[in-house]
């Protein structure tokens, strides 16, 4: 890394630990921190995916077609969601690495809820090995979903005869942010286009913008 990849790390390392950031920031840090971190860690999985919102790859949609293969062949569903103390720790072992302050859970869990945010919307595509049998039915797409308790990033697609499935992908804890009556057993669909930034450690009440 070059001094001025440090220089902008350290500097949204700063904002990060002061409360007060924009999800834009935390695109920018996984950008950076992306060929810095293990190779595997979930660092480079949301760098990646930040980066290049049409995945073909990737530990998210593994987890996707593993899911939809196993309601395909009825066989047992396992749902492997990927936490706020997994997202807090890939990004302490890369500032340990850098010689950055480490982060606690609660930041951790804001950092999630943007990640959430930016993921909105993205689509997978078909690898070089699918290309022959992928078609309309099996596509699918990232979505958010908001409960009382916890805010979703769900993958959703379709089974034949199109059946629509979501699958529980990354989750946050809501902490009270948005506003939610209902509970994890059936968490409401966000359509909106999210948009997330934190003052003081708070979500900002004009922070939270949908159009």
């Amino acid at each position: 890394m070059d001094d001025k990849e440090c220089y902008m790390v350290e500097q949204i390392h700063t904002a990060l630990l002061s409360g007060s950031f924009h999800e834009q920031d935390v695109f920018r840090l996984f950008i950076i921190l992306r060929n810095q971190a293990r190779k595997g860690s979930l660092v480079e999985e949301f760098g990646d995916f930040v980066a290049h919102r049409e995945r073909d790859r990737g530990l998210l949609k593994a987890s996707m077609k593993s899911a939809m293969s196993a309601l395909i062949n009825k066989t047992e569903v396992n749902f492997p969601q990927i936490k706020t103390p997994e997202i807090q720790s890939a990004l302490n072992e890369t500032f340990k690495l850098l010689g950055l302050q480490e982060i606690d859970e609660r930041l951790a869990n804001q950092i999630t809820i943007c990640l959430i945010s930016l993921l909105q919307f993205v689509k997978f595509v078909p690898d070089k090995n699918e290309i022959q049998s992928f078609t309309s039915e099996f596509e699918y797409k990232l979505s958010v979903c908001i409960s009382h308790q916890h805010i979703f990033l769900y993958g959703e697609g379709k089974l034949p005869p199109g059946h629509s499935i979501l699958v529980p992908l990354l989750v946050a804890n809501n902490d009270s942010y948005i506003p939610s009556d209902d509970d994890d057993s059936m968490p409401k669909k966000w359509n909106e286009l999210m948009e997330i930034e934190f003052k003081d450690g708070f979500l900002w009440d004009q922070g939270f913008r949908y159009t």
